[in-house]
């Protein structure tokens, strides 16, 4: 069995040498230093403990090898398009392609039944290039789980696993994907071959979102990410959202046969199967409620917001809070009831707030609106309610999801004008009547009073006459209760 691994680094190396202590015809392509210490030297895998130096054909060209039997792609995914012209070289008609890369591959749709198959998938393959240089129809899916390093040019450190799940995009088990599962169980790894690979694509995916950026932000292992409380909360809230929109919306299409009532899905040609049904998403008809609640969150929570307690005793309502960044308290509010608006009595404990509230609300009647006039409203509707105090009533509005944005009494803004021949001018923003004072620095440490405002309206500009002459100059506004 002819093997080529296109991309030898850490994953591609360590499966190179353990397909060659399996009796496989195993060659490199590879490059740089790594490629100059394996051709010196040959190819050291350090695992479980042992050590074992190989010597295989490795070059960084193609041609060099020619076509074989399988080729294993082990690159990162933004490498694959300009490697796809080389890795072309290395395929005969009847070669399998096994893409071990991270996400959506550019196969993806291919043989898929229903209104996608055989889709481009213009994120991954722009302009389906890689789909003409590299045909779907001889690649084969892989799911690589082993963790190791290049810990030097030509040495390669195994951490830990050894499962490379494989699967035709076809769901088959043909005689080409049961016979490598073969060789890569001769050695010594697991090679499970399912019928459905892309929801192990997914999977994969999945836990890459938690674990990769809460490991690179923490600098923490994935056992200390699983075992450890506040991290293992962290991880598993943004699997659970990923989860319940993501997964549901992207494995779905458009649904004409099942349950399509108006009461869940309003006037729309066929199921609430996800976000968009994506044959046209700049019109309203293909945007669904989901799409537009989504793009309603944004109002609600960032990242960095902190959320705090927040109750409600309706079983048709649901409310939830957000501390923002930028000092607002926000309420997420949702009206469950399809049919009814409802009147809700609210109270805010431990918090001051403008009385002029921004609210952001997306229901029934803006899904209604957005079918007449969607480039005009777009589906949310932004006003604006003036609130008498912290307990206060307010409407929501049927099957809706509804934001208010209360800006905290303490909010003030100093934004830059630009610099002027006279000076700096700063427009200060904040709540009418607020004093507050504004404060200079050059060295981030030592601040000293500008001017003490009281603002009229939504704010004023100050110019700062002492500002021109120092190189840099920071201000901050402070609060005067």
């Amino acid at each position: 069995m002819k093997i080529a691994v296109f991309g030898a680094g850490a994953i591609g190396g360590y499966l190179a040498v353990k397909l060659h202590q399996a009796g496989a015809d195993v060659c490199v392509i590879a490059r740089g230093p790594h490629l100059a210490a394996m051709r010196a030297d040959g190819l050291t895998l350090k695992s479980e403990g042992t050590s074992v130096t190989v010597r295989l054909p490795c070059s960084d060209k193609a041609e060099d090898v020619g076509p074989q039997d399988y080729v294993f792609v082990t690159l990162k995914a933004n490498g694959l398009a300009p490697a796809a012209p080389q890795i072309a070289k290395l395929m005969g008609p009847s070669t399998a392609l096994v893409t071990g890369i991270n996400g959506i591959p550019y196969w993806y749709f291919y043989g898929v039944e229903g209104p996608w198959q055989d889709r481009i998938v213009e994120s991954v393959d722009p302009g389906g290039r890689l789909w003409q240089l590299l045909p779907p129809r001889q690649a084969i899916g892989c799911i690589v789980y082993p963790a190791a390093e290049v810990i030097q040019p030509g040495v390669i450190e195994h951490t830990y696993g050894n499962r490379f799940t494989l699967g035709e995009p076809d769901g088959s088990k043909s005689q080409r994907v049961e016979a490598l599962s073969q060789m890569l169980v001769k050695a010594g790894l697991k090679a499970p071959v399912r019928t459905s690979i892309r929801d192990e694509i997914w999977v994969k995916l999945w836990g890459n979102l938690a674990f990769n950026p809460l490991s690179a932000l923490t600098a923490s292992t994935l056992e200390r990410l699983a075992f450890r409380p506040d991290l293992r909360a962290v991880a598993q809230a943004m699997m659970t959202e990923f989860n319940a929109l993501l997964w549901w919306d992207l494995r779905n299409g458009q649904e004409t046969g099942n349950n399509n009532a108006a009461a869940l899905y309003g006037w729309r040609n066929y199921g609430d199967y996800g976000i968009t049904d994506g044959s046209n998403p700049s019109t309203a008809t293909n945007r669904y409620p989901t799409f537009f609640v989504a793009k309603l969150l944004k109002y609600f929570a960032r990242g960095g917001d902190r959320l705090v307690p927040a109750t409600s005793d309706y079983p048709w309502l649901a409310v939830y809070a957000a501390e923002r960044t930028n000092g607002f308290l926000t309420l997420l509010v949702l009206n469950k009831s399809v049919t009814n608006s409802l009147n809700a009595a609210i109270s805010i404990g431990g918090y001051s707030f403008a009385t002029n509230v921004p609210v952001i609300s997306y229901g029934v009647p803006q899904d209604n609106a957005a079918r007449t006039n969607f480039s005009a409203g777009a589906g949310i509707a932004i006003t604006n309610a003036v609130l008498a105090g912290a307990n206060f009533t307010c409407a929501f509005p049927p099957y809706s999801a509804t934001v208010l944005a209360l800006a905290g009494e303490s909010v003030v803004r100093v934004n830059s004008l630009g610099v002027r021949t006279n000076g700096i001018t700063l427009e200060i923003q904040g709540l009418p009547g607020l004093r507050c004072c504004i404060e200079a620095s050059t060295n981030l440490a030592a601040w000293i009073p500008m001017v003490t405002n009281a603002l009229s309206d939504t704010g004023c500009n100050w110019l700062d006459t002492t500002g021109g002459s120092a190189r840099r100059k920071y201000y901050r506004s402070a609060w005067l209760p």
